[in-house]
């Protein structure tokens, strides 16, 4: 059976054994969706108008916690990423755009450290 993976970086799909995973845990709590915000418009010709309530942008960070799987078991959402694509990774913050929260320095900088004891040491 071929598990083919795609790089959230370079978009390009590889074998898993081929990429790095790193997983997002729930911890605690789980974070607000949605701020209670409704506000009443008038509208055109006396109608009134709703406005949706609005989405969170920034998810609260605290809530999660990130490691490197190195398994490629661990539960939660999950993000691959190649070799290549590592440093490229940490100076776009490209898992805060898949894990659509916030992501601690502190991941990257584990992130480079793990690959720099893996992929430099040969």
């Amino acid at each position: 059976m071929n598990k083919d993976r795609m790089c959230c970086v370079c978009r390009m799909r590889k074998d898993v054994s081929e990429l790095i995973r790193i997983a997002r845990h729930k911890d605690g709590e789980k974070p607000k969706q949605s701020v209670d915000i409704e506000k009443k418009v008038a509208g055109e010709r006396g109608k009134k108008k709703v406005v949706k309530k609005e989405k969170l942008k920034e998810k609260d960070k605290y809530n999660y916690r990130y490691e490197i799987d190195v398994k490629g078991n661990a539960n939660g959402r999950g993000c691959h990423l190649c070799a290549d694509c590592i440093e490229k990774a940490i100076k776009t913050k490209a898992l805060n755009r898949n894990f659509k929260t916030i992501v601690p320095d502190e991941v990257y900088i584990n992130l480079a450290k793990h690959w720099y004891t893996v992929y430099t040491k040969k």
